[in-house]
């Protein structure tokens, strides 16, 4: 017999071998089954304590990696709200300006291109027409189709807004600074606002505009030709209702409400040929 051929003692190919091999388990189970209970919950918890304690690792090494890598890491610039300034525009486009010299009053000045200037020399009166307006009705109802006139006279003229007395000041005189002034001219003066003896308006309304120098005046003051004559040349305002809607003729003097005044578009014309005077 070859000696591969040779049964080994208690191996499992011969049923010896397989008798041995199953009792051995069989004795493992046993000694398994000897663990004492407490013994076996002692290794659970221990064996739990451990998942908890690998677990409670890795979250702190996820958190430390996220504060390092994505919290400090390079941030996105946001970008700054930038204010943005609109510009102002009025209801009404931009006209452009003429500058005119007069030589019989020796003067000079600004005013629209939409105007009528007429200055006859020698006439001692320059009168500056504008176009059409629409002016608020003192009585109420529709507005009237009206014209601002600006006038520039002598001392020697006629003042028929004056005829009937002195005017009373519908409101406090505003002062007005001049853009340029000459070297001899004020840098300042007041603008007055009359309510004309003899007006059929009520005492609120604006019947005329003048020009009265270093002298204001309070709300329902006296204002008499005698103060007005000796500011050289004459500088007043006047209103005038249109025969037709192109105001190619002018009627009658009308008064406009004091509120008007808060309407830029109506005033800051006046005021701009009134502030660009230049007078030598």
């Amino acid at each position: 017999m070859d000696y591969h051929d040779t049964p080994r003692p208690d191996s499992p190919r011969t049923p010896e071998g397989r008798d041995a091999y199953r009792d051995s388990l069989e004795e493992t189970r046993d000694f398994a089954d000897l663990t004492p209970p407490k013994y076996r919950s002692k290794l659970r918890s221990q064996r739990s304590l451990g998942l908890i304690f690998v677990f409670g690792t890795l979250v702190v090494i996820g958190v430390i990696g996220y504060w390092f890598f994505v919290r400090t890491g390079p941030q996105e610039s946001k970008p700054q709200p930038t204010s943005v300034r609109q510009s102002e525009t009025s209801s009404k486009p931009t006209v452009a300006s003429k500058h005119y010299i007069s030589g019989q009053f020796g003067l000079s000045m600004d005013y629209p291109e939409d105007w009528v200037l007429t200055d006859v020399e020698g006439n001692g009166q320059l009168i500056l027409r504008s176009p059409s307006n629409k002016f608020k009705n003192i009585r109420g109802g529709q507005d009237i189709n009206g014209q601002i006139i600006i006038m520039i006279r002598t001392k020697q003229q006629k003042f028929p807004e004056f005829d009937k007395g002195n005017a009373l000041a519908t409101r406090a005189s505003e002062k007005i600074t001049y853009t340029q002034p000459a070297q001899n001219q004020r840098g300042q003066t007041f603008l007055s606002f009359l309510h004309l003896a003899g007006s059929t308006t009520s005492e609120t309304t604006i019947d005329a505009m003048f020009i009265t120098g270093d002298t204001g005046y309070q709300l329902a003051q006296a204002i008499p030709k005698a103060d007005i004559l000796p500011i050289e040349p004459v500088i007043s305002v006047a209103f005038v209702k249109c025969s037709d809607s192109s105001c190619s003729e002018a009627g009658a003097s009308v008064g406009v409400p004091s509120s008007m005044l808060d309407d830029k578009n109506f005033v800051d014309p006046i005021k701009a040929i009134l502030t660009s005077l230049i007078i030598s």
